[in-house]
């Protein structure tokens, strides 16, 4: 997931650093990415870009969360899109907005047989799901039974928009931002339940970190 979300981000920031445990992953990402003219910065050590990046994606696989980054730069917008999550609610980041990523909401509604309200919607908003099950829910009422995003590079921006397209046929969209501390004002330079923000277009100026 850290790979497609940089392959989306790529096109709208001055630089990527991405960062990883297996350093022949990253290069092949980074090749990739600098063959459509992005520029690239890789490593090993996420404390050593903590400070210089504006946005940071986290989807790292743990096995318990863990507070990954040092330092951070000013202002910084951070998602954590890792299941489990990425960061302890106890981590301390100040002047740092976080938000959790990789979930949709379904604006019709859902009923469970047997009933697993508690179990997936731990969330402070109605109807919100892990984006990997809305996938596969969106794909089915569309008669679409395929591994969509299943495998390494298989997450890129043209599948993203794909998706987005299909999921919003059956009332499907990017949930709410929220944090352990509850939501989170809409102010974000953020899609909003399918809703564009125009600030979006200020992003250019800004560098991305995705780790995974």
């Amino acid at each position: 997931m850290g790979s497609g979300c940089a392959r989306c981000l790529a096109p709208l920031v001055r630089r990527v650093l991405l960062s990883a445990r297996k350093v022949e992953r990253l290069r092949t990402l980074a090749a990739e990415l600098q063959a459509n003219g992005v520029q690239v910065e890789i490593e090993t050590d996420l404390q050593r870009f903590s400070a210089e990046a504006d946005v940071v994606i986290c989807a790292a696989s743990l096995a318990s969360p863990s507070p990954l980054l040092g330092r951070m730069a000013p202002n910084a917008l951070v998602c954590d899109a890792g299941y489990p999550k990425n960061f302890s609610p106890s981590a301390q980041m100040l002047g740092v907005t976080v938000f959790f990523g990789g979930l949709g909401q379904i604006t019709g509604g859902m009923r469970f047989a047997p009933d697993f309200h508690g179990i997936l919607n731990r969330h402070p908003f109605p109807d919100v799901v892990h984006g990997c099950l809305l996938e596969g829910m969106a794909l089915a009422l569309e008669h679409r039974f395929e591994p969509f995003s299943q495998g390494r590079g298989f997450i890129t921006e043209e599948r993203v928009d794909e998706i987005e397209t299909i999921a919003a046929r059956h009332g499907i969209y990017l949930a709410p931002l929220y944090n352990a501390d509850g939501p989170l004002e809409d102010g974000l330079d953020a899609r909003w339940n399918g809703r564009e923000d125009e600030s979006m277009g200020e992003i250019a100026s800004r560098t991305v970190q995705s780790s995974f």
